[in-house]
């Protein structure tokens, strides 16, 4: 296991291993890599698995978001993946102080396998699919910065189990949404705010990946309008919020210390 920052030999596995165009290449290596540590393994000198970890925090404890783990097809089968999971694991507890892993498994089949590494806390998430109204109510949206999403994310979800993304990667999540065509704003000053992009596969649904909505969903309204507002087109909103032992398995925790709560809070959970 090394690190590594040779971006044209990443690029090339990923190529190879994920279904990802060149804009969403262009995009994560030239603003989302930067913000994370790669680790790679090799094989008679080529590169033949490799992954990153997101620095994360939850409740002042650190941990790691494991993202892009990837093989190269024709090394597949050897558990190189693995080997190479457990010895970043090993790395970061020791060398960074993380106490915890996070990662989406790409496919519901993949639970079972990461599971069985160990990443036994399930984290879910409740997805509803909600109409919007023809005639939105009046409201105010501005285009959120880093530094304001960061500060937006704290003030609905600190009490509620947030797992915290540092400001800098932030920005490159607000990037993301604009590679996807969406918006990331802020409502009416800070009454609540969302992130969302049109479905890849119906423009009249968008995914809200984030809003700031209250316990008692008070601000849903206003999340509703903003997007109806944002999206004329649209007729129905694909919304995404914490679960306590319910919905969709969304996220597998491999826990050292303190893990997560079940309903913990934690958007744009990228694959």
């Amino acid at each position: 296991m090394k690190s590594t920052d040779n971006i044209p030999v990443l690029r090339r596995l990923w190529k190879q291993c994920f279904e990802a165009d060149s804009s969403f290449l262009d995009l994560f290596f030239g603003r989302g890599f930067r913000h994370c540590r790669t680790y790679t393994l090799e094989r008679g000198g080529i590169t033949v698995s490799a992954l990153s970890v997101f620095p994360i925090s939850y409740k002042s404890i650190t941990g790691g978001y494991v993202y892009g783990v990837c093989t190269d097809p024709v090394q597949r089968g050897h558990g190189y993946a693995i080997g190479l999971l457990q010895e970043v694991e090993r790395h970061c507890i020791e060398n960074e102080g993380m106490e915890f892993f996070l990662l989406r498994p790409a496919s519901p089949t993949l639970f079972g396998y990461y599971q069985r590494q160990g990443y036994s806390h399930n984290i879910f998430r409740y997805r509803e699919k909600l109409p919007l109204a023809m005639i939105p109510a009046e409201i105010e949206t501005n285009t959120l910065s880093a530094s304001r999403y960061h500060s937006l994310r704290r003030r609905f979800y600190s009490g509620t189990g947030l797992i915290e993304w540092p400001e800098d990667t932030c920005g490159y999540i607000l990037s993301y949404i604009d590679y996807c065509r969406g918006h990331a704003v802020e409502i009416n000053g800070g009454e609540s705010y969302l992130l969302s992009y049109p479905s890849s596969e119906d423009s009249g649904v968008i995914i809200c990946e984030e809003a700031g909505l209250d316990i008692e969903m008070t601000s849903l309204p206003v999340v509703l309008s903003a997007i109806r507002t944002l999206y004329p087109d649209a007729v129905s909103v694909l919304l995404s919020t914490p679960s306590q032992n319910d919905g969709e398995k969304y996220l597998l925790c491999k826990p050292f210390s303190l893990p997560p709560d079940s309903s913990a809070f934690f958007s744009f959970a990228m694959e």
